[in-house]
């Protein structure tokens, strides 16, 4: 957390939320696996009702928009199923009525299944209408997602080996930053902080508050045409 702050240049103050996983080596993340799964789960209320006081701490629902916080929420591989889930549920406490109270949610290869992503929790958040933007960045080199896509069968978020989640929602884009990866990387899993391409990205985003991909500085090209289509971050 310290270093992507760092590396963004951000004025306000980092806020880590963290939960017991069972990661570490990439043997012990395996097997672990499945019991983060679970331990993922019981994070949701503990997160909602943080993000809950979070808001309520900060004034970030004032009416007066000059006044509110500017809250940046980004998430990492599962605790994007984590974080998903408590927008999901924050949304039943927290007023939205006078517009979003966060800026930008930003899923960093998300370990959640595509197509339930795809078609039930990326509309709910969109409903909920806590945030203003959502940027999700996948990946075909990310190799800790292959290996979760094999233990669960189904396509996850951030793998962009299988099809890349499109939204037709001018709040949300999805970014292959399949080309973004080091072959340093054992596991180019983390590329949201290791990656410069990814990192300047990021500070488009939320420092320059540069949400269009093809604004300038973004360098992204279009995957494919239709409403809704992937962005792919070009070397």
């Amino acid at each position: 957390t310290a270093e992507l702050w760092y590396d963004l240049g951000f004025e306000g103050p980092p806020i880590v939320y963290s939960w017991p996983s069972r990661g570490g080596s990439f043997w012990r993340g395996v097997f672990g696996y499945f019991a983060d799964s679970e331990t993922i789960k019981w994070s949701v209320a503990h997160l909602r009702n943080f993000l809950i006081d979070l808001v309520a701490e900060t004034s970030a629902d004032r009416l007066v928009a000059d006044d509110r916080a500017r809250i940046h929420l980004i998430a990492h591989s599962m605790g994007s199923r984590a974080l998903t889930q408590a927008l999901i549920l924050a949304a039943e406490e927290i007023n939205a009525d006078d517009g979003p109270v966060f800026v930008n949610v930003i899923l960093a290869a998300p370990d959640i299944d595509r197509d339930v992503f795809r078609d039930t929790i990326a509309l709910k958040l969109l409903r909920s209408r806590l945030a203003e933007h959502y940027t999700l960045y996948a990946s075909s080199a990310d190799k800790l997602l292959k290996t979760s896509q094999a233990l669960q069968v189904y396509p996850r978020a951030g793998n962009a080996d299988d099809g890349l989640v499109a939204i037709e929602h001018a709040q949300f884009h999805t970014i292959d930053a399949s080309e973004a990866h080091s072959d340093w990387a054992p596991l180019n899993h983390d590329y949201f902080v290791t990656e410069p391409r990814v990192i300047r990205d990021l500070i488009q985003v939320i420092r320059e508050d540069n949400r269009d991909p093809a604004g300038p500085g973004r360098s992204m090209t279009r995957r494919e045409d239709g409403p809704g289509a992937p962005w792919v971050m070009v070397p």
